[in-house]
């Protein structure tokens, strides 16, 4: 499991007098708070952060830290044309649209999912494969974030994670493909044939051997052969790391995902694995 130190990337054009010009893109859990800035005019990121939870997961009561990191961080207290904030978690159901009914929706949650006192729920179209995403926020992050931005669409990390991925193989040739996007205690891993969802789930894992098993119980049960399957990670995964090892000796065609070609990104970005921030880029794609 990687944990990531905190860093920020700035393009040397970056400006907060500028903010109003620029999307907003959020990427949060309870282990640390990603965000970056898409210049809508240049069509641009020119900034890139992270900052790492000082707490442990196991001490955490409160979202007290990301008050913190609005109090330090200057181009977070700013007016954007844009606010969108990714939540990671595991708790999310996917829906497909001739099934769901907006009154129903916590009946559809907690089907799969227990429920939490204090939490909002919220749902994403995923219209790639005609379906609905819900899933749940803490209330405290809503009421964090609604003190400094007026208008804010909610995303589970599995949006932009299935609907990017779908989009980008629209056109590709037939064959399966598995992404996995790794986070520090779970991975979500998905399994595509062209424009077609085959398979997406999240699994919690421990260490290399658990990830490794997770990873090929998901081949074996839909009878998929590694050595003629392309696997492109994502997250943090380091490739000196030993999971990175274990799946390049047991899968043939192993690679990091690349960020979108349709945006163009600061030369700073450069000091970091660019696989890093494939889903915080991508929520910008998503509607």
């Amino acid at each position: 499991m990687l944990k990531l130190d905190s860093f920020q990337l700035v393009d040397e054009t970056c400006s907060v007098q500028n903010t109003k010009n620029y999307n907003l893109s959020i990427l949060i859990n309870r282990d640390g708070f990603y965000f970056c800035i898409l210049d809508v005019i240049k069509n641009k990121y020119v900034l890139s952060s992270y900052y790492s939870n000082p707490l442990s997961f196991d001490e955490q009561t409160d979202f007290d830290w990301i008050k913190k990191i609005f109090n330090k961080d200057k181009f977070l207290r700013n007016t954007y044309n844009s606010v969108k904030i990714g939540f990671i978690s595991q708790k999310s159901t996917i829906v497909p649209s001739s099934l769901f009914k907006i009154e129903n929706i916590s009946e559809y949650l907690y089907f799969n999912h227990e429920p939490a006192r204090y939490e909002i729920i919220k749902h994403n179209y995923l219209r790639n494969i005609n379906a609905y995403n819900i899933f749940s926020i803490p209330i405290e992050i809503n009421e964090i974030f609604t003190n400094y931005f007026t208008e804010i669409n909610y995303y589970h990390q599995s949006t932009p994670f299935i609907e990017c991925n779908l989009l980008d193989n629209k056109n590709k040739l037939p064959g399966k493909k598995m992404y996995i996007c790794s986070y520090c205690k779970f991975i979500d891993i998905l399994v595509i044939d062209k424009n077609n969802l085959i398979f997406y789930n999240s699994f919690k894992y421990k260490n290399s051997s658990d990830f490794i098993y997770f990873v090929f119980n998901v081949l074996e049960q839909l009878k998929i052969d590694p050595k003629d399957t392309e696997t492109i990670l994502s997250g943090d995964i380091l490739s000196n790391s030993d999971i990175y090892k274990l799946l390049k000796q047991y899968i043939k065609n192993v690679k990091f995902d690349k960020l979108n070609k349709n945006f163009n990104y600061s030369y700073t970005f450069n000091e970091k694995p660019l696989h890093f921030f494939t889903n915080l880029f991508n929520l910008e794609r998503c509607v």
